[in-house]
């Protein structure tokens, strides 16, 4: 990885990032990049629905941005001192948050263009709504992950 924004990255950057050995990116900025591949097919099935695309275009944005953000918090609990490790987890739920709520966002959006969006597209609206759930899904169990983890340091 170059240090760039993870959306800047190839795909075989990314793939590569992912499987090293290191703690970024990790789960959450993995989930969040799936996540604004969802906002993207919403973009696309909600071409004739303007109020729908533009959102999916601000959560695409969003998301990315949460992808990149995540790396950071990672970095920073992963250098913390001891004492400030409970701190440092208190903030890695963060991204994790921001996560949750744009990629359920996402999923709803979706869903909505799975039920009511050009039936051509109804199965991209599908895979879009499955991989923002799944996001979605993502980020609460890290959520309380961290959470226990507070508990522990």
């Amino acid at each position: 990885m170059t240090g760039d924004p993870l959306i800047d990255e190839t795909y075989a950057g990314l793939l590569e990032a992912f499987a090293a050995p290191v703690a970024t990116p990790g789960g959450i900025s993995a989930a969040a990049l799936a996540a604004a591949m969802a906002a993207a097919l919403v973009e696309r099935c909600a071409a004739a629905v303007p109020r729908i695309r533009s959102r999916a275009v601000l959560l695409r944005s969003e998301l990315s941005t949460v992808a990149d953000d995540d790396i950071g918090v990672l970095h920073a609990l992963a250098t913390a001192a001891p004492d400030d490790r409970g701190a440092a987890a208190a903030a890695a739920s963060g991204p994790a948050a921001r996560l949750r709520d744009a990629a359920t966002e996402v999923a709803g959006l979706a869903r909505t263009m799975e039920r009511d969006g050009p039936p051509r597209l109804r199965g991209e609206a599908l895979c879009a709504a499955l991989l923002a759930e799944a996001a979605a899904a993502t980020a609460v169990a890290v959520i309380a992950a961290n959470a226990d983890y507070q508990r522990l340091v």
